[in-house]
């Protein structure tokens, strides 16, 4: 049996994806979701769908934010690397970080505790898991600061980066072995692949193991090459790309 993870990312981001994420729970459409925490009127709201018990808390994680909205840390807004005038400019993503200074490892550390703790204050809950707004991460130098983080609030589980589907080059692959390796030598539990539902077209599944799709909700609507879900679960849909795939759905909780 594999075992399956259904993420929809960005939950916080705003109020209309905040609906559609509780639509997708109550309808069975994901098992797990990701929080952003800088967003702060729709993570009010975000919240209180989480006390009303519309989005389950053993489901939720951090998505933690280096790309977009305003940072919470005041020394994020004097960091080049990170923000321009008083938001995230995103441009941390456009190459390769495999090295920080001090100085900016320190205000990338201090920026993502902060999320961790506005996260924590906010639920009044520590994040089932953790992952990054566009992957921001899966980066070398950045990974380093987020295990450093994972371990000091134990959290014990982490995202990988993605490992199936086509269009990753045989360096990527390299890099992405390496740093999934280094996120199990130091005691993070994962899922064994990640990727989302177009990576599955190629992606032939073991008779075991565990699977993370990740999916980001609108209203009405699961997107990432699926488009119609009315009538039918995730699972269906799965089943449609991997025949007889035998699947049980899981949060990271269970994982």
């Amino acid at each position: 049996m594999v075992r399956v993870i259904i993420n929809s990312d960005d939950f916080g981001l705003n109020n209309e994806v905040n609906k559609a994420i509780a639509e997708a729970f109550e309808k069975g459409l994901i098992s797990s979701t990701t929080s952003l925490v800088n967003f702060t009127a729709s993570l009010n709201e975000a919240s209180e769908l989480v006390s009303q018990g519309r989005v389950p808390k053993e489901s939720v994680g951090i998505h933690l934010n280096l790309s977009e909205g305003q940072p919470l840390d005041p020394s994020s807004l004097k960091c080049e690397l990170l923000c321009s005038g008083d938001e995230f400019h995103g441009a941390i993503r456009n190459k390769p970080v495999f090295h920080l200074s001090k100085k900016d490892a320190k205000i990338i550390y201090l920026e993502l505790e902060a999320q961790l703790l506005k996260f924590i204050s906010t639920y009044g809950f520590t994040p089932t898991h953790i992952d990054g707004h566009h992957h921001i991460h899966t980066e070398w130098a950045i990974m380093s600061i987020v295990i450093r983080l994972a371990k000091k609030y134990n959290i014990d589980k982490i995202r990988l980066t993605r490992n199936i589907g086509h269009g990753i080059s045989i360096s990527k692959k390299i890099y992405k072995k390496i740093l999934n390796t280094r996120l199990y030598l130091r005691g993070i539990n994962t899922t064994d692949y990640f990727g989302d539902f177009h990576d599955l077209k190629s992606f032939t599944a073991p008779a075991s193991g565990s699977l993370e799709i990740m999916v980001h909700a609108i209203p009405s609507t699961v997107t990432n090459q699926i488009n119609d879900l009315d009538n039918k679960s995730l699972n269906e849909k799965i089943r449609t790309l991997q025949t007889g795939l035998n699947l049980e759905l899981i949060n990271y909780t269970q994982l």
